[in-house]
């Protein structure tokens, strides 16, 4: 589900030195310059195989790099400390857990976090696993997410760091889009890590190991539902290669059971796999092996609760209610990564912080009627398309304001406002499906010009798109057809489109190769415009499409799709229109007890964020009052955020 650059990186694998117990280590990153900086915080934790202390491991603490994709982590150990040792094959150190699963790393073993805030993460590899053990397991990689560092000081850092199976199915989500394998999660210096990173608190806790498991059955906010039961299968799968360790196992042969079951399935080929490494290509491809990767939970798996039954595919989706959504059709998000949704129910809109939570929530009546489509400028204020009467668009701060001069800018011949698309000049473009028209409005709201959508007679248009050549495209859903204009030196019609197996089109976006794709709510199909302008469209299949409702491009140039059948489900395709996902498309796993089917009942809208979750409006057909906000979290590749940004700056499809 990722292109070239999240494909596993060539990696040499040596062998530890200067430590009690010699372990597999990996390739040399950076190492932070000396001195150390004063009264750094003192991390302390225990490393766990499913419930049983792992001795001996080598706990190494690295910081997302900003330097590019595909880099090395950063590592952030010093030498400073006695019980600090040096990794003389890769050059970085590391502290060594006790016995019973303890470590600290001291205020003097590390520095992280100056001049800049670091996004750091723990990795433990090796030591004696299982109650039988007998020597070294070199395939026992665990992580956890320790958050933004600061002069060496950890915000919200508090008690004994859990590390399990738990903590790095976690890990390997929140930072999948970031993420090659262990020792390589990097991004650009713009790239919202810290979200990012954050989104591992909402799967699991640190610092919880009661019972049987560290999962949260909620997010900390308190609305959002987590699937605890596929996170401990998730765990459960690591944890049979862990803790079954083979110690006849030779080194540069295959390893036996459980632990070849799963570096086979999960297309981990390194010549000394780990288990973290298989966690983050689990959450990259959460279709392959799904039932084969299932029957290694069974037995008497040490997180309980389990699945039942192997589901349909193993994204991890989280579902988020409150904030007055209902009737929520569309969404969008910010530069910050905040998620806007627009709820015509009750006549508001809500923000969503970037894990989910509660921020604000504005408008009512007398502000938006029938608030329908939303989207940000550049600047950052947030327009949302009125359906009411007069039809018509507001202008929101991103505190929530609104601008009372421009509450209700005419839209001349306007009618049945629905879809927005800003482009890179802030001139904010809304398609009218009552009359058959599109509107443009100036950086102040004021209406610019209405015209047709179509050479004849008014077709219902829905969604809009811009493409990197400056034209605007159109989805025309009651002819069946596409428009496309040109917007200099005047906007004029340049195309109307019927081909290409279009049915009902509603939803549209264009990638980074200027394809326009559109999906067909009354087919199960996309009609791709390949380079846009004067192309014949073609239709695709697969991937589990069913009434497609809303379509969004990834920042590796794939395209998601938010399919509206009951149940309700995501397609993903590469941007050559080859399905990635399965043919029931990804559903990802509920919360009731006992069932455990598809989260989604009924997808409509669908926006993408810098950190690489997918966010989808999921509006029940029975009630408003049933309605959610439910992310695929780390499923996609991350985006530039909002869309108007991506217009301006010619990053259609590309990596923040």
């Amino acid at each position: 589900m990722r292109s070239a650059w999240m494909l596993l990186a060539s990696t040499t694998i040596l062998i530890a030195g200067c430590s009690a117990t010699q372990i597999a280590t990996r390739t040399p990153v950076s190492t932070p310059s000396e001195p150390v900086a004063a009264k750094a915080t003192p991390v302390k934790g225990l490393v766990h195989g499913g419930q049983q202390a792992i001795g001996g491991a080598e706990i190494f603490m690295y910081a997302v790099s900003t330097g590019g994709y595909n880099q090395p982590s950063t590592s952030r150990m010093l030498s400073t400390g006695p019980d600090v040792h040096l990794d003389s094959a890769s050059g970085n150190y590391y502290v060594q857990t006790q016995p019973d699963g303890s470590f600290i790393i001291g205020s003097a073993d590390y520095q992280c976090g100056v001049g800049t805030s670091d996004q750091v993460y723990l990795y433990s590899l090796g030591g004696m696993t299982g109650s039988n053990a007998t020597s070294v397991n070199p395939m026992a990689g665990l992580m956890a997410v320790l958050g933004t560092c600061t002069n060496s000081s950890f915000t919200g850092l508090s008690g004994l760091v859990e590390m399990n199976e738990v903590t790095t199915v976690a890990a390997a989500y929140a930072l999948a889009g970031f993420a090659t394998d262990p020792t390589h999660i990097s991004a650009s210096s713009t790239a919202p890590i810290a979200n990012a990173a954050a989104s591992a608190g909402n799967l699991a806790s640190l610092f919880t190991f009661v019972g049987q498991t560290n999962a949260l059955a909620t997010t900390p906010a308190g609305n959002g539902k987590v699937p605890q039961a596929e996170i401990n299968t998730l765990a459960d799968i690591l944890a049979a290669c862990i803790n079954s360790f083979d110690p006849t196992y030779n080194t540069g042969q295959q390893p036996a059971n459980a632990c070849m079951r799963l570096f086979t399935d999960t297309g981990v080929t390194n010549p000394l796999p780990d288990t973290a490494m298989a966690a983050i290509n689990i959450a990259h491809n959460p279709s392959a092996n799904v039932g084969d990767l299932f029957t290694l939970a069974v037995g008497a798996p040490p997180f309980q609760t389990t699945l039942p039954i192997a589901p349909n595919d193993w994204t991890i989706a989280i579902t988020y209610t409150g904030n007055s959504i209902g009737g929520s059709e569309y969404t969008a998000v910010d530069s910050s990564g905040n998620v806007w949704t627009t709820n015509d129910s009750n006549n508001t809109i809500s923000e969503f912080s970037t894990v989910g939570s509660p921020t604000l929530t504005t408008g009512g009546e007398g502000q938006v009627i029938v608030p329908q489509g939303i989207g940000m400028d550049t600047q950052g204020y947030i327009w949302v398309v009125d359906f009411g009467s007069p039809a018509g668009i507001a202008e929101f701060d991103a505190s929530g304001s609104i601008f009372s001069s421009n509450e209700y800018p005419e839209n001349g011949s306007g009618q049945g406002a629905s879809f927005i698309a800003i482009d890179g000049g802030n001139n904010i473009w809304v398609s009218n499906y009552g009359n058959g028209t599109l509107s443009e409005f100036d950086t102040m709201g004021n209406d610019k010009l209405d015209l047709s959508t179509g050479a004849s007679q008014p077709t219902g248009p829905q969604g809009v798109a811009l493409d990197g050549l400056g034209n605007i495209w159109v989805a025309n859903y009651g002819s069946s057809t596409v428009s496309s204009f040109k917007t200099s030196p005047t906007v004029s019609l340049t195309g109307e489109y019927s081909d290409g197996g279009l049915n009902g089109p509603v939803g549209i976006a264009v990638d980074g190769q200027n394809n326009v794709w559109v999906t067909n709510i009354l087919g199960a199909n996309l009609t791709e415009f390949p380079l846009g302008v004067g192309t014949s469209g073609n239709s695709v299949t697969g991937g589990g499409l069913s009434a497609p409702s809303a379509v969004a491009i990834d920042g590796s140039g794939n395209v998601w799709v938010a399919n509206q059948t009951n149940p309700g489900s995501l397609s993903e395709f590469t941007g050559a229109g080859v399905a990635v996902s399965p043919s029931g498309g990804y559903t990802g796993v509920g919360t009731a007890a006992n069932s455990y089917g598809p989260v989604l009942t009924d997808a409509w809208s669908i926006a993408i964020d810098g950190s690489g979750n997918v966010w989808v409006t999921d509006v029940s057909i029975s009630s408003s009052t049933n309605d959610d906000l439910v992310e695929f979290v780390g499923a996609a590749a991350p985006v530039v955020t909002p869309l108007s940004v991506a217009v301006k700056n010619a990053q259609l499809g590309a990596l923040p």
